[in-house]
């Protein structure tokens, strides 16, 4: 009842695409064949690592609980979390009598307003936000603003469709056959001097491959800790985390979504004005020499002040850079207002 499970600032929103619906495909599959065995439905491993900083613990409102971060596995998480919560939601609907109904209420703590599984306080996009109203509390009059948000919406969607060409006594026995007999596999990353953000970034060679612009976001946050004034570290951390929800917002426009790569791969050829024919070495060269952590690299060379500058001066030409390239995107119908001087 003590323990909190949330998705941190580092990682990227929910992405899952064409992957949720191979859940879905596999859940049914389950149904039809392996669950008349009595066996159960392994669905990979998930990371975690346990917060025992009581600051952070404070800022996510969870004083005095377990903190878990999900360093791996999100999508699966998140995929299973809409799924059960919207099986409960259609149940208390049709049926307040099923007998598994509170039991899996509690296991969510959906009746209270700090749910089991949810986003970091510390992070800065619309989906955070999206998710609870959406999923939880099941308000479809929410607006998806950005590509996180447009996942969620759509995985929810299709969901919904499946759900509603099944009796309720189907959708129950697929509620408990998930939360009963779906596994992983649970790896714990112990020791506060292990950086998580490393292991994060190791990690992503499975699933659905982050885009260039989600593993910048998350080389940005790692070398916030070579900035050795606190105070400085997190304000860039902070900038982060809220630049980048505007650079996914310009990124959107509706249900319609740009590439974040080519947004990346045009500001770099204009921030660092280097030719166009080393397109196809951009992401090389911003990862391992403009922001690489090795001592060769141009960040590292710099002294205290620099680092901070270098990272700062980026950050912001990147988020307003992207109002630019939502607006040449979507001239027709962008809503963006644009001031005589800009």
């Amino acid at each position: 009842k003590d323990d909190y499970i949330m998705i941190p600032d580092y990682q990227r929103g929910f992405a899952w695409d064409e992957e949720f619906i191979t859940l879905l495909d596999d859940i049914k599959n389950y149904k039809l064949n392996i669950a008349k065995k009595n066996k159960q439905y392994y669905l990979s491993m998930i990371t975690i690592n346990e917060c025992h900083d009581d600051d952070v613990k404070r800022d996510e409102k969870l004083s005095g609980k377990n903190l878990f971060y999900i360093v791996d596995g999100q999508q699966r998480i998140t995929s299973l979390i809409i799924i059960i919560v919207t099986m409960i939601r259609m149940i208390e609907k049709e049926d307040k009598n099923f007998y598994k109904l509170d039991e899996y209420r509690d296991m969510l703590k959906l009746n209270g307003n700090k749910y089991s599984f949810s986003y970091s306080n510390l992070r800065e996009d619309d989906s955070k936000d999206f998710f609870v109203e959406y999923v939880y509390k099941n308000n479809k009059s929410v607006l998806a603003k950005d590509k996180y948000s447009n996942y969620i919406k759509k995985a929810c969607d299709e969901l919904q469709s499946r759900l509603n060409k099944l009796d309720i006594k189907e959708i129950e026995e697929n509620l408990i056959d998930i939360v009963e007999n779906f596994v992983f596999t649970v790896y714990y990353i112990e020791g506060d001097k292990f950086d998580v953000r490393i292991s994060f970034e190791t990690m992503n060679n499975r699933g659905k491959q982050l885009s260039n612009l989600e593993k910048l976001k998350n080389r940005l946050l790692y070398l916030t800790q070579y900035i050795t004034d606190d105070n400085d570290s997190m304000e860039l951390r902070d900038n982060i985390n809220k630049y980048w929800a505007v650079i996914y917002d310009n990124l959107s426009n509706g249900d319609k979504l740009l590439s974040d790569d080519d947004l990346l791969r045009a500001h770099y050829f204009i921030y660092f004005k280097v030719d166009k024919e080393t397109s196809n070495k951009y992401f090389s060269d911003l990862m391992n020499d403009m922001f690489s952590y090795d001592y060769n690299g141009e960040f590292m060379k710099l002294n205290e002040e620099g680092k901070y500058k270098y990272l700062d001066k980026y950050l912001d030409d990147l988020k307003t850079y992207s109002k630019y390239f939502k607006l040449v995107s979507f001239c027709d119908s962008s809503d963006l207002n644009i001031s005589d001087n800009e």
